[in-house]
């Protein structure tokens, strides 16, 4: 924004500038007409001060209020939809007892795999397994995790 501003304002310098010197008056005619401009804008400057200041107070103010009330509703929406949004989500926690429980299906699991492969192999007759090796092999998992 202030960079826009910075050009417009430069524009207008420069724009002033060619202006007056490809004029085809005089310079003494463009010194007084560039004097009674001046001579304007600072009468207009020292008359209007006090009732620009309070008009830009008054729509600051407004700006504000309107601010403020915007950002009652906006928050007033936002606290309703997150409300609305944690109604519907189920709660994730997990507690100590579903782990212990989940943790006993695992090593549930772990046993029927040992029991399962050991069966297998006595099946095929491949090797003679001990039970002692195989249990030894589901639980390094186990350690590991702990």
């Amino acid at each position: 924004m202030v960079k826009k501003l910075g050009v417009f304002v430069a524009g207008t310098v420069l724009g002033a500038a060619i202006a007056y010197f490809t004029s085809p008056r005089s310079g003494f005619e463009n010194r007084n007409l560039a004097k009674d401009a001046v001579s304007a804008v600072l009468e207009t400057a020292n008359v209007a001060p006090e009732g620009v200041v309070a008009q830009a107070t008054q729509g600051a103010e407004e700006l504000v209020k309107q601010a403020t009330e915007r950002t009652h509703e906006f928050y007033a929406t936002a606290s309703t939809k997150v409300q609305e949004i944690a109604a519907g989500v189920a709660p994730s926690v997990v507690s100590a007892t579903d782990n212990d429980e989940l943790r006993e299906k695992i090593e549930a699991a772990r046993q029927r795999i040992a029991a399962q492969v050991i069966k297998n192999a006595e099946e095929a007759q491949l090797v003679d397994v001990e039970p002692e090796a195989v249990e030894a092999v589901v639980e390094e998992p186990a350690a590991e995790e702990e």
